[in-house]
């Protein structure tokens, strides 16, 4: 490595959201579970036997709004992590970017006798930052 190479490198990793599947159940039975149904109104549970069926997931396209790919995020900061190790900076740190988000809603009526309010609020990953610091020569 250079003896003019910065001492700090910072790598931003973006996560990526989750993409929306589509489950298609097929007729191809590939084994049975235990599960416990009741008999009758107010009758004892018993446990009997139903079919599984097989199940295709189809990429539809689109992405969730809320659930961050972590699968992918994870992979990404490895092979960050990784990258830094060859070029001779040794990871001092990873630091998770999270973004909150929330929607409401409120309305009343003509009158304004009767009014009503909703809302929520969540965070999720964006990314991470890793820091690596310039590894001392031998």
């Amino acid at each position: 490595m250079s003896a003019d190479a910065p001492m700090i490198v910072t790598r931003y990793v973006r996560a990526r959201m989750e993409p929306i599947f589509r489950i298609e159940k097929t007729k191809n039975q590939i084994g049975t579970r235990k599960v416990l149904k009741r008999k009758g109104l107010v009758g004892k549970r018993v446990e009997v036997e139903e079919p599984v069926f097989e199940e295709i997931r189809h990429e539809t396209g689109d992405f969730s709004d809320v659930r961050v790919d972590y699968q992918q995020l994870t992979e990404m900061l490895e092979q960050v992590c990784e990258e830094m190790e060859r070029a001779g900076y040794n990871v001092i740190s990873i630091t998770p970017i999270n973004e909150g988000n929330y929607r409401y809603k409120s309305d009343s009526n003509a009158s304004s006798t009767l009014a009503w309010a909703w809302g929520y609020g969540y965070s999720l990953t964006r990314g991470a930052v890793i820091v690596g610091r310039r590894a001392a020569a031998n």
